[in-house]
């Protein structure tokens, strides 16, 4: 199974940020570059529409090690997002 989103990096949605944990939230609060956390949140509302799409909780963690991941991604091939200037991917 492989699923794909690509977007624009817009003004963020305000629901993306609800589906964050503590340390995702803590993370964002850490960047205060306006278009960081637009790029930030941009990236993780792709992953949570994806999350969404297999009809699962749509919360982002991460890692101890800092990488952030989606706890209820049922696919072992797991789910990866990123971003950049003006664009994100999940």
């Amino acid at each position: 199974m492989s699923s794909f989103h690509f977007a624009g990096v817009a003004e963020p949605d305000a629901e993306t940020a609800t589906h964050l944990d503590a340390q995702q939230m803590e993370r964002l609060s850490r960047l205060i570059n306006p278009q960081r956390r637009a790029q930030f949140l941009a990236a993780r509302s792709l992953a949570q529409q994806l999350l969404n799409e297999q009809q699962c909780d749509a919360l982002l963690s991460q890692h101890d090690n800092g990488r952030p991941y989606a706890p209820a991604w049922p696919h072992a091939e797991g789910l990866s997002w990123s971003h950049g200037a003006k664009w994100c991917a999940a």
